[in-house]
């Protein structure tokens, strides 16, 4: 072992889970940002795992990569065998050789396999390859070498997508035998939507392994692994550009989008980054090598052309590197970039060489002059500029130049292209920053919420001279370009759930704004059926409380309210314009349900929940439902429902007659209105009614042998109590017809006579009233509260009494209670002291026609009636002599217009009123 190095605590993690995944075998996967120390994890998990010695074989996608692998294990440990399958021919465009590697190098197959069979117990092997070479490999494993103890397959996401054929061939383990598999990446490539089997994803766990351990950029950001970063966006005017052209020696550029005019926009943003940020080492990357060349080789010239204040101070490097150039160039090159001048700034331009396995120094910035294609090669550019150096402590810059036009002075006027550089660079950024992802998408669903468009914290742009509209355009394009439409539809749900408090809406349902919303949702759900939902998506669509079965949630809330108004009301017969206090309809609800039900949708669960709070299912007929709902009342209360035709029910609601007129249209009643009223023990004719009743005490009496019943017993077949029912026939409150008393009597009921019964009953009544208020001077009309016409019955015994028909022992009873035998003459005898308090007060009987007395008697009116009766005015009858007599002796003006008033008195101390002087 040459070197030692501390192992940060992460790097222990992901080395303790490498190994308890892979220890019995099989596949497995290390996410880990780049400048993490992938390769000194895959280093110790490897120790471990090959505790006894083997080999482990590594395949990388360079030549670069092959040889920096080889150097990094071999300053670990001391002594390493090591074997290099690959040629200069397995890369295009190699920046390594070779001649570069300093090891056996082969891609013969017998020499591979002779190499793995060389025994060496105790100790292991190194063997790295690259993909190109990777059958040469393949086929030396499976020519009887056995299968590999660990194969690891460095930056596997080139084997995803339409991977390579020699690639992808090594994720099957037939192809390429090995008991372990590790695929280890900075930038997993996931395949949402795509299906097939020309395309590899990397959440396929049965071809790659589950992931065994995951460190993201964000997270070594935080810790201080890699340094943090900022985009900054520099806009450069076409005019400026035009102008810094004309004043060049050099070709006439005739049209925007020339390349010498990007080249002119890189070199300005570059130098505006060291005069603003104080840059000092930076890469630049571009489409061709050509293109490369020109930026270096034109960039120092430029800065001259530069005015004064523009012009970046220190002196400049400017080199260039591709991958034809020799190994040591390459070397002097990027040590100058390691080493700028002294107080001066130093640039490398470059297209690919600078990618996996080149050993590039810690650098400041990065810039992109064209945009990529691939967006694990923007990320790898930019991991380049996330490793931390000493010299700039402040986050690391990824700079795209964007050529602004001033004439036209709308983004919207340039042509996609023209900015697809800074949006592949944001979307590359987004896929492996879940932070800057998570910010990019709250701003589009803000955005279209109502809010203005605004980029996420670590997106700026430099364009002092543009218009605040035009940087608003540009902000909401880059929004958009790096986000998916899903989220502006988030948007308008949101701002619809904040308006309304739920996002239940119909299919065709479109915002203010002319969104769709309804057919997005619809859309939604039907994503998460089928698995294609996002777990980001399906969370934030939750936390605005989406029904996903809207079906499901709309029943729930109309049942809610159903059973709340079956508890206030007892039924669910409710108007068919009827809304609930917060605005829910609930009874055209409860139509629409009739109407599924008739049509056979209704889900038999659905329609057991409504039977339970007594749903109609017909056309709820109100006068129907109203009487019935007076018969379970009744029944209720009296226990049976043999209701004499002349009840009245306390709240004037004559039931007697109602139900008289019920039964007589029976045959026409809808057979759910008939049900509900036999459910209830009503019969369709009064005997009828009768019978199952008397049955009922046959019944109890044939199976107990007495009729001792609990008033709380039910007679199941009738439905009713039958202690009730012979309470209110003993009471006098039923009628018994001479059958039923012949029946009763056999059972030995005694049934007392009808007249005898009413009696009984009014004298209760009677009793109950005097009671309660201290007489009974009622009213003719008055109704107890079981509906029994107490005040005609009084008025009938003074009738009787009159006429000398009441028995004494009634009449005494009547009178213990103060009865008054004439209420006319009880009357009369109050006028006449109301008059005489009001002559000893004030001496006459000239009464305003409006006055009450203390005693609250209104003996004006009572006055006024007794002239218009003496007069014949009234339609009651005329004034008895008797009564005029009563009233001439006290005074009694008949008529006051003609009788003037007598003289004003006054009392002199004597007490003697004398007459008042005028």
């Amino acid at each position: 072992m040459r070197q030692h190095l501390t192992l940060r605590p992460y790097q222990h993690d992901a080395i303790n889970a490498i190994v308890a995944g892979l220890a019995r075998g099989d596949a497995g996967q290390l996410h880990a940002a780049c400048g993490s120390g992938k390769t000194l994890i895959a280093y110790r998990s490897a120790r471990r795992l090959l505790a006894d010695g083997g080999v482990v074989a590594i395949l990388v996608p360079t030549l670069a990569l092959v040889a920096q692998t080889i150097a990094s294990y071999r300053s670990w440990h001391a002594g390493l065998k090591v074997l290099a399958v690959c040629s200069d021919d397995d890369v295009a465009d190699a920046p390594v050789h070779l001649d570069d590697l300093h090891v056996p190098a082969t891609t013969d197959a017998t020499v591979v396999a002779q190499w793995l069979h060389c025994p060496d117990p105790g100790r292991m092997r190194l063997l790295v390859c690259t993909y190109q070479s990777a059958p040469r490999l393949a086929e030396a494993v499976r020519s009887g070498a056995g299968q590999l103890k660990l194969l690891i397959l460095d930056e596997a996401h080139h084997l995803t997508g339409q991977a390579e054929r020699a690639f992808r061939r090594t994720v099957d383990p037939r192809w390429l035998p090995a008991r372990r598999r590790l695929f280890m990446t900075a930038t997993p490539r996931i395949s949402i939507g795509e299906s097939g089997t020309t395309t590899l994803s990397m959440d396929d766990e049965a071809v790659f392994g589950p992931v065994l351990y995951d460190y993201p950029f964000p997270r070594a950001i935080a810790e201080g692994v890699l340094s943090d970063y900022r985009v900054k966006i520099i806009g450069i005017a076409d005019e400026e550009l035009r102008s810094l052209l004309t004043r060049a020696e050099c070709e006439v550029v005739d049209r925007l989008g020339a390349p010498a005019l990007h080249t002119i926009a890189a070199q300005v943003a570059l130098a505006r980054s060291r005069t603003e940020f104080g840059i000092r080492r930076a890469l630049t990357f571009h489409a061709r090598i050509d293109a490369a060349a020109q930026y270096t080789r034109t960039l120092p010239d430029l800065i001259e052309r530069l005015p004064a204040s523009q012009r970046p101070d220190g002196e400049l490097y400017a080199g260039h590197v591709h991958g034809q150039m020799p190994h040591r160039a390459r070397r002097e090159v990027l040590n100058r970039l390691r080493h700028p001048p002294e107080g001066g700034w130093a640039t490398v331009s470059s297209v690919r060489c600078l990618a996996e396995g080149v050993d590039v120094p810690a650098i400041d910035a990065v810039l992109f002059a064209h945009a990529k294609t691939s967006p694990v090669d923007i990320i790898q550019a930019v991991g380049r500029a996330l490793r931390p150096h000493p010299d700039y402590p402040q986050p690391s810059l990824v700079i795209v130049p964007l050529v602004v036009p001033t004439q036209r002075g709308e983004v919207g006027d340039v042509e996609a292209g023209e900015y697809e550089t800074l949006w592949r660079v944001v979307r590359a950024l987004r896929a492996h920053d879940e932070v800057l992802g998570i910010s990019l998408d709250k701003n589009r669903s803000a955005y279209a919420a109502g809010e203005p468009p605004r980029l996420p914290e670590k997106i700026t742009t430099v364009m002092p001279w543009a218009s605040q509209r035009l940087i608003d355009q540009l902000t909401l394009l880059t929004v958009r370009k790096s986000t998916s439409a899903w989220w502006e539809g988030y948007g308008h749900a949101r701002a619809y759930h904040h308006q309304h408090g739920d996002l239940d809406v119909t299919d065709s349902s479109v915002t203010d704004e002319g969104f769709p919303l309804g057919q997005w949702l619809t859309r939604q759900r039907a994503y998460r059926r089928k698995g294609y939902l996002a777990p980001d998506r399906q969370a934030a669509l939750e936390e605005l409380d989406i029904a996903w079965d809207p079906l499901d949630a709309r029943w729930r809330v109309f049942l809610t309210h159903a059973r709340a108004y079956h508890e206030q009301h007892g039924h669910l017969r409710a108007r068919t314009d009827y809304t609930t206090a917060d605005g829910y309809p609930l009874g055209q609800q409860l139509s629409i349900r009739r109407a599924q039900h008739r049509a056979g949708e209704l889900k038999p669960q659905r329609v057991a929940d409504l039977d339970e709070l007594g749903m109609i299912w017909g056309p709820p007929r109100t006068h129907i439902w109203e009487v019935h709902d007076h018969l379970t009342r009744y029944r209720d209360h009296r226990g049976h429902l043999d209701i004499p035709h002349e009840h009245t029910d306390a709240d004037g609601y004559p039931l007697g007659t109602r139900l008289a007129k019920l039964r007589s249209k029976w045959d026409t009643l809808h057979e759910e209105e008939l049900s509900a009223l036999k459910r209830i023990g009503l019969c369709p004719t009064t005997s009828e009614q009768r019978e199952r009743l008397v049955t009922a005490v046959e019944r109890f009496h044939t199976e107990h042998g007495h009729l001792t019943i609990d008033h709380k017993f039910v007679d199941e077949p009738s439905r009713a109590r039958p202690a009730l029912w012979l309470a209110d026939i003993a009471n006098g409150a039923l009628r018994v017809n001479s059958d039923l008393r012949r029946r009763l009597r056999h059972l030995g009921v005694l049934v007392p006579g009808q007249r005898a019964q009413g009696w009984e009953a009014n004298l209760a009544a009677l009793r109950a009233l005097h009671t309660e208020h201290g007489h009974i001077d009622i009213d003719t009309n008055y109704r107890t509260a079981d509906g029994r016409a107490l005040g005609k019955a009084l008025t009938q015994l003074r009738h009787k009494h009159r006429k000398g028909q009441l028995s004494a022992d009634r009449a005494a009873a009547l009178e213990a209670l103060g009865i008054t035998w004439s209420p006319r003459e009880a009357k009369w005898k109050a006028f006449l002291a109301a008059c005489d308090r009001y002559i000893a007060h004030h001496g006459n009987l000239r009464v305003p026609t409006d006055h009450t007395d203390p005693e609250g008697y209104r003996l004006g009116p009572r006055i006024h009636f007794y002239r218009k009766l003496a007069k014949g005015h009234t339609r009651t009858g005329e004034l008895s002599t008797q009564r005029r007599t009563e009233l001439d002796a006290r005074g009694m003006i008949w008529n006051p217009r003609t009788t003037p008033p007598p003289a004003r008195t006054v009392t002199d101390q004597a007490g003697e009123r004398q007459p008042r002087a005028r």
